[in-house]
């Protein structure tokens, strides 16, 4: 192949990567919902196991900010998802944002050490979870 033809084959396979990259990280909701409802069980455990007095502080602190983090990135692969209707999709990005919001007051509560400010907190990411996992299993999330 002479080099001018390899030269434009190669700008072609530069101008496609964006495009095959974009394609590969568009996520179903599916997997989006199993990651919130996966992180919201985790936060709530740790949150639990510490007031029960299970679990060190800084054990449960370094879990609670994994779950915020891990949900606001499924919050975002969510508004990505190209299998969810508009309104199925504004209505669980609301649960999800109430999720994170629940996690960073048991964060919060857990960094005062103030296992009454947790409760509400724990009630709030239980009912979050049911939420999803209702959502989820009911073919709200996607296909």
């Amino acid at each position: 192949m002479p080099k001018e033809a390899t030269a434009v084959a190669a700008g072609r396979a530069l101008l496609l990567a964006p495009l095959l990259t974009l394609s590969a990280c568009a996520k179903d909701a599916s997997a989006s919902l199993t990651t919130v409802t996966s992180w919201a069980a985790t936060a709530r455990l740790a949150g639990e196991s510490w007031s029960a007095g299970r679990v060190p502080t800084p054990y449960t602190r370094r879990a609670l900010e994994a779950a915020e983090k891990g949900i606001a990135e499924a919050e975002k692969d969510l508004a990505k998802a190209e299998d969810l209707p508009a309104a199925r999709g504004d209505a669980l990005r609301r649960v999800t944002g109430t999720l994170r919001q629940a996690v960073s007051e048991a964060r919060a509560a857990v960094e005062r050490r103030d296992r009454g400010a947790l409760s509400p907190a724990l009630a709030r990411l239980a009912a979050g979870e049911r939420a999803v996992a209702t959502a989820r299993n009911s073919g709200g999330g996607g296909r």
